[in-house]
């Protein structure tokens, strides 16, 4: 567990020095943006930080920036005291009932599901991305 949890520390470090920043532009064109869906209300604001995963066997750090236009980027890290390791990155679009979805050639989706203090990753077919023995699939808690 130690391992695992030095493992964290590494990833987390890389994050916080390796965050995109938004461009001056676009930071006035998402404060102008009203914060919410569509089809229900969102603080899409407060979706941007960093979430974590810490599993019996496996760890996780989730951190998304509200991107305007109703879109999210992330950067998802994960990996396991064995050495299965995995990472994914990209731009989600918001939808209906708090979801944000991604899919490439090499991911069929990603759904990133929204709750006050928490992101539910659920994955399909996103296996090129990480290793064998760890996936992105879980319920990554907002660190404060």
């Amino acid at each position: 567990m130690k391992t695992l949890s030095i493992l964290v520390l590494i990833a987390l470090f890389f994050f916080a020095c390796g965050n995109p920043q938004p461009k001056s532009d676009d930071t006035a064109a998402t404060q102008e943006e009203t914060p919410t869906t569509s089809t229900e209300s969102l603080d899409l604001q407060a979706l941007t930080g960093t979430y974590e995963f810490d599993g019996e066997t496996a760890a996780g750090t989730l951190n998304i920036e509200y991107a305007g236009n109703n879109k999210v980027v992330f950067l998802l890290s994960v990996g396991t005291a064995s050495g299965c390791t995995g990472e994914i990155d990209g731009e989600a679009t918001l939808g209906e009932h708090k979801t944000a979805t991604f899919s490439t050639e090499n991911c069929t989706s990603l759904t990133f599901t929204f709750s006050e203090d928490a992101v539910e990753v659920a994955e399909q077919g996103c296996d090129f991305f990480h290793g064998m023995q760890c996936g992105f699939s879980g319920k990554y808690s907002k660190k404060l």
